[in-house]
């Protein structure tokens, strides 16, 4: 709960810093899903943003090809230019839900500024 807080909290922020520019990434790249999860979801599109602080912001829109809701777990690791993992609030599963035929829209923030590149992962609940 702390979590949805904390990325809730930097949401807002990110609304009220404003941002420069929106670029779409390769979804291909940028993503890991769970086989069985992949069946029922898919992911449309990933946009990027660099916000004013040098933090980068990233939307992923997905949506349910069924019918029902299916639960999903969901990590954004962010990586340096080096390609080593930059610790942050996001390095942990978030547990979200999509209802049937539903497209919906998360996102997250970098911990630090000027990531290099980041992999989502979704993965389907035990």
């Amino acid at each position: 709960m702390r979590i949805i807080k904390s990325l809730t909290f930097i949401a807002a922020i990110v609304f009220l810093v404003g941002c420069r520019t929106v670029n779409t990434t390769s979804v291909d790249k940028a993503v890991t899903t769970d086989p069985m999860l992949s069946r029922y979801v898919s992911v449309l599109s990933i946009n990027e943003n660099v916000l004013n602080d040098g933090l980068k912001k990233i939307q992923v829109t997905l949506q349910n090809r069924t019918r029902f809701a299916r639960r999903f777990l969901y990590k954004v690791d962010w990586y340096d230019v080096n390609g080593f993992l930059i610790q942050g609030p996001t390095n942990i599963y978030i547990p979200n839900q999509i209802n049937g035929k539903e497209t919906i829209v998360i996102q997250a923030i970098s911990p630090q500024k000027n990531p290099a590149s980041y992999k989502i992962n979704f993965i389907k609940p035990k």
